[in-house]
């Protein structure tokens, strides 16, 4: 009787070992996975833009979602990095905006605008989701792109065009005197 129990034991184990040595085997010399990309240039775009200034602004974002009756609310707390490009697009100067004189050029610039905003996700924390039977990530993300639109508007509270108008004439004007040999004068 004691033997009838052993033998199927003893095969029993010994196929677990079995199959622990071949699980193992396989987790610790199976190759890493391979990925294989196939890219294609889906558009090429020319573009004259000169970034001139970057506004780096942090936005403090409470998020909330009123659940019904008896589920709490759903929350979220944020610091949101931002960063906002200001500058000029050199592609629309026109010959008409560039006039000479005997001893000056005046070039008329565009007018600054915000080339750019966008959230630093590196830099942006989350502190605390409380969720209440609410998705987390979508109260997350709902955080998120009210903060990218708070953050163009602060650039825009803040005056970017002044900052940016002034890095052009300390960037442009000494390069445009050099190549025109004479006095350049910028105007926006």
């Amino acid at each position: 009787m004691n033997r009838l129990l052993f033998r199927p034991l003893l095969y029993l184990i010994l196929i677990a070992a079995i199959a622990g040595a071949a699980i193992y085997a396989y987790r610790r010399f199976a190759e890493p996975s391979k990925s294989k990309h196939e890219l294609s240039v889906e558009q090429i775009q020319r573009m004259g833009r000169l970034m001139l200034v970057r506004f780096s602004i942090k936005d403090v974002v409470t998020q909330t979602k009123q659940r019904p009756l008896f589920l709490p609310d759903a929350t979220a707390l944020l610091i949101v990095v931002g960063e906002v490009y200001a500058g000029i697009d050199l592609a629309k100067i026109k010959n008409e905006d560039i006039t000479q004189g005997p001893e000056q050029v005046i070039v008329k610039l565009p007018r600054c605008q915000i080339l750019t905003h966008k959230v630093n996700l590196k830099k942006t924390q989350i502190y605390d989701v409380q969720w209440g039977g609410f998705k987390p990530w979508v109260l997350v993300a709902g955080a998120l792109k009210a903060a990218e639109d708070k953050i163009r508007e602060a650039a825009i509270d803040l005056g970017f065009a002044e900052p940016c108008k002034q890095q052009a004439h300390a960037l442009l004007e000494p390069m445009f005197t050099q190549i025109a040999n004479k006095k350049v004068v910028i105007k926006f």
